[in-house]
C-alpha cells in the first residue's frame, strides 16, 4: 500500500502549455449595473448582451462609430460620442485585487493568453492595466469574427496554438463557455472574481 501511494504520488501532472483566461470577472473588475446607469441603458445586460448590435460588435463586423451612434440612437440616450465612450468603458475599473501576483508566479515557460468576447474600446481601455504585460496573446471576438462558445473560436485556438486540447488551461466565468471547452477537450473551470480559486486549481496542474 505505501508503494501504491508512493507511484501515485510520483504521478506526472498533465503537461500544460498555455493557460488561457477569459477577462471579464476572472481578470478584470466589473461594474456593469454603474456603467448602465451612466449611460441611461435602462435594459439589464442579458438583454443587451445579446442585442444584435452588442453582437455586431464584439465580433468586429461594425465600426466603433456606427455601434456608438447606433446605440445611443436606438437606446435614445442623451449622450455625446465621447461621453458614451467614457461611460462605456468605465465598466470596466481594473484588475482584480490578487490578479497580478497570480499571473507573476506562472513560470516563464508557460505561455498565458486571453480568450474574450471584447470590443475594441473596452480592449484599448483595459490594456492600461497592470498585469497585461504577462500576457503573449490575446484571442479577442471582435478581431476573430466569433465569440464564446460558439465551437470554432476554441478550435481556431488551437490551430493557432499548434496544441492539442489538453495542453491548454483555460478559466472562465460562464458555465457554458466551460461546458464547450471541456467538451473540445481543454481542462477548463468556472471561477468568478477569484484569484485566490485560481491559485488553488494551477497547483493541481503546474508547479507555481
Amino acid at each position: 500500500m505505501a508503494f501504491a501511494a508512493s507511484a501515485k504520488s510520483l504521478r506526472p501532472m498533465p503537461i500544460i502549455k498555455v493557460i488561457l483566461f477569459d477577462l471579464g470577472n476572472v481578470v478584470l473588475d466589473l461594474d456593469i449595473e454603474g456603467s448602465f446607469q451612466k449611460l441611461g441603458i435602462q435594459e439589464d445586460w442579458q438583454y443587451f448582451s445579446k442585442h444584435p448590435l452588442h453582437l455586431a460588435f464584439e465580433k468586429g463586423m461594425m465600426s466603433e462609430e456606427d455601434f456608438i451612434a447606433k446605440v445611443i440612437a436606438g437606446f435614445g440616450l442623451k449622450l455625446s460620442d465621447n461621453e458614451f465612450v467614457s461611460a462605456w468603458n468605465s465598466m470596466i475599473r481594473g484588475t482584480l485585487t490578487g490578479i497580478v501576483p497570480l499571473l507573476d508566479s506562472i513560470p516563464p515557460h508557460i505561455q498565458v493568453h486571453a480568450l474574450t468576447n471584447t470590443n475594441s474600446l473596452h480592449m484599448s481601455h483595459y490594456l492600461q492595466f497592470p498585469g497585461f504585460e504577462r500576457f503573449d496573446g490575446f484571442f479577442a471576438s471582435h478581431k476573430m469574427a466569433c465569440r464564446k462558445p460558439e465551437e470554432e473560436i476554441y478550435s481556431r485556438v488551437m490551430e493557432q496554438l499548434g496544441l492539442l486540447p489538453e495542453e491548454i488551461l483555460f478559466f472562465d466565468d460562464l458555465e457554458e463557455n466551460i461546458q464547450v471547452a471541456k467538451q473540445m477537450g481543454f481542462h477548463a473551470y468556472r471561477v468568478f472574481r477569484s484569484p485566490e480559486e485560481i491559485q488553488k486549481i494551477l497547483k493541481t496542474h503546474i508547479e507555481v
